[in-house]
Parts: structure tokens; C-alpha cells; sequence
């Protein structure tokens, strides 16, 4: 459920350092990775103006405008002043009986929930100013951008914030299990991986503390080749075979749940830690750090389990053993 609106009253928003990084990055490439941390922060540190449409009968039930580009696909229409969003041709356009419209003031975290925690996937992305700059923002650059913003390691406070897979991992695995029939059940597990293909996951690992460099902002950087302990989990299959799992977690709401934080044995030197990673950098994890038999997601709610053989269809990962065919 996405949280609550900031406030029902429209206040002006006059950021130009919004408007600056706004210029900058729509000019540049996308691998700008210093235009990218701007981009990222502004997005935060701003609010937006943006109008929903309200139930005459019940101000709990509304949505966000939409407005449609030359292709007739839909994008939530995000304002930056109460000028450009009284401007809107969402005023002439959207006139829905028994409803009405409301400026409300919404924040970058509110935009995504909407966007990716919903289960609509109609909608392309969200544009800003879409009378004047109309800069986009798609599905694909917000999970980008997530990624990147969540890749590292202790971001305890952030983890799965802000990263649509994450975000997206909860509302799927219920309409996973929700599924009815195997041919149902096949369409959501597909979805499924999918989505954690494209989150930031964390793995809780054991490292020597003289192994973490310090970053300027703060955070941490795990030196190359140091070396790791990763508390695995284990149980017993619907045959009694016992199998070991390479636990991940798409928020530290999850990591909570496993009580590790208050409970692992740490020797002198050793600390825990969260290292948040791109999906692909931990299956190079579960390959390279032990013999495990499957992934499993939020271990401690979902328990969603990836199997070996779909990891290694998805990397092109081969056994030391296997001989390449001719």
C-alpha cells in the first residue's frame, strides 16, 4: 500500500537545483554516473504537485492522472510549481463523472509506490512539466537508478527503498500464490524472476573490519577479494533431503525477521554486514562461496526459492566438470 499523501493543500515548490540537474541530465547519456547521483538526489529531496482523482463519496479512493504521449501511452503527470500545474491539460481532458480532481503534494517515494507497488503496469513512467520540459523518467532508468543508488554495503536504513523489483517483490508473491491452475502458477513465477532480476538484494555476510574502506559519503567499500563468511540456511525437502539455501532479503524490514543482527557470534576483528547487490553480481556470490542448492528470497516471510538449474539458465553458468558442446 503506498503511503500517505504529504498534503491536500498545494504548496508552491520553487527548486532550481531541480531545475538545473533536471537541464543537465536530460542532455547528457545516461552513464553520467555524477549527473545520475544528482538526478537521484534532487528526485528526494524535492516534492512534486500532481493531481488525483477523487470518489465524490469517498476521498479514500483516488488515482493519479495520467496524461498520454504521441503514442498514446500513459505517464503519471508530475508538476514542479502550481503554475505549470494549473496549466495542465489534464483540466480539460479528464472529466470522469461522480469524481473530481484534487492538487495534492506528493513525494518521489509516494511516485514509485504508486508507479511499481500497484500491480499497473500500464503506466510508462512519470513526466515532469509535461506542458513545458516534459522530462521523462521510465520504468526502466527509475530501476536503474535504484539499483545504483542501493548498491553497496550497511545501507541498513535504505535497503529495497526505492528499488522497483524490490518494491515489487511483496504484491507479486501474493498474486503468485494466489495463482490458480500450473499454467497460472508458471505466468507469476516468470514474473517473479523477472523482478528479482531486476532488484538490489542484500546478502548478511561475516568480514574483518580492517577489510572496509571508508567512502567519502560515508558508506563503506568491501576490499577486493576479501575474504567473507556467509551464514547460509538449511532445511529438508518434501523427500527429507536436507538443502542449503543463500539467503537474500529486498529490505532490512526483512533482515529483521531473521534476528541475525542481535544474535550472530562475531570473533575479535570480525563485523556483520548487508551487501546490497545487483542480482547478477550475487549469483557470481552463490557459484563462487559454497555448494548451494537454491536462492531464497525474504527467507523468513515469502521464502521464494530460485533453483540452481534456473541460475544457471539465466548466467550461462557451467559446472567445473562440464564440457562445453562443440
Amino acid at each position: 500500500m503506498s503511503k500517505p499523501l504529504l498534503n491536500t493543500t498545494p504548496v508552491e515548490t520553487t527548486d532550481k537545483e531541480w531545475k538545473e540537474s533536471c537541464g543537465k541530465y536530460g542532455e547528457a547519456s545516461f552513464t553520467a554516473t555524477k549527473l545520475e547521483d544528482d538526478l537521484m538526489h534532487t528526485l528526494k529531496a524535492s516534492t512534486f504537485l500532481t493531481y488525483i482523482s477523487v470518489d465524490d463519496d469517498d476521498e479514500d479512493s483516488f488515482f493519479l492522472q495520467t496524461v498520454c504521449d504521441d503514442d498514446g501511452d500513459e505517464w503519471y503527470a508530475i508538476y514542479t510549481t502550481v503554475e505549470n500545474a494549473q496549466n495542465s491539460s489534464i483540466l480539460e481532458d479528464s472529466d470522469f463523472p461522480d469524481r473530481h480532481n484534487v492538487l495534492v503534494e506528493v513525494d518521489y517515494e509516494f511516485l514509485l509506490n504508486e508507479l511499481f507497488n500497484t500491480g499497473d503496469d500500464e503506466i510508462y513512467g512519470m513526466v515532469i512539466d509535461p506542458e513545458t520540459d516534459a522530462f521523462t523518467l521510465g520504468r526502466d532508468t527509475l530501476s536503474n537508478m535504484g539499483v545504483e543508488e542501493n548498491d553497496g554495503v550497511d545501507h541498513h536504513e535504505t535497503i529495497g527503498h526505492r528499488v522497483p523489483g524490490n518494491m515489487e517483490f511483496s504484491w507479486l508473491y501474493d498474486e503468485y500464490m494466489e495463482a490458480q491452475g500450473e499454467e497460472e502458477k508458471d505466468k507469476f513465477q516468470s514474473l517473479m524472476e523477472d523482478v528479482v532480476e531486476r532488484s538490489c538484494l542484500a546478502l548478511m555476510t561475516i568480514v574483518n573490519k580492517s577489510d572496509l574502506v571508508t567512502l567519502p559519503d560515508g558508506t563503506y567499500e568491501l576490499k577486493k577479494d576479501a575474504s567473507m563468511i556467509i551464514p547460509s540456511l538449511s532445511a529438508e525437502d518434501d523427500e527429507g533431503n536436507e538443502l542449503s539455501y543463500f539467503p537474500l532479503f529486498t529490505s532490512n524490514e526483512q533482515i529483521d525477521k531473521w534476528g541475525i543482527k542481535d544474535n550472530v557470534e562475531l570473533k575479535e576483528g570480525q563485523v556483520l554486514i548487508s551487501e546490497c547487490r545487483p542480482f547478477n553480481q550475487h549469483i557470481a556470490t552463490f557459484f563462487g562461496a559454497g555448494e548451494y542448492d537454491a536462492l531464497l528470497i525474504n527467507p523468513f516471510d515469502q521464502a521464494f526459492v530460485i533453483g540452481k538449474e534456473f541460475i544457471k539458465a539465466i548466467s550461462g553458468h557451467q559446472e567445473e566438470d562440464e564440457t562445453p558442446a562443440a
